[in-house]
């Protein structure tokens, strides 16, 4: 098992179940989005959620 915490570095705990943890810009998050790099839908929700938001001027 693998439990650094640095920026852009996976975590392991059991197979299939890595966490990357980083400090990533809007751009980075909007375009991990677009290519679905976020297996879980309660992941991707508020993001999109976000972006629609600042989109439509209603943050």
């Amino acid at each position: 098992m693998k439990w650094k915490l640095l920026a852009r570095e996976y975590i392991h705990f059991d197979p299939g179940e890595d966490i990357r943890c980083g400090i990533y810009t809007e751009e980075e998050v909007k375009g991990m989005l677009m290519r679905d790099e976020f297996v879980e839908g309660l992941i991707a929700a508020p993001l999109w959620k976000y972006f629609c938001l600042k989109a439509a001027n209603k943050l």
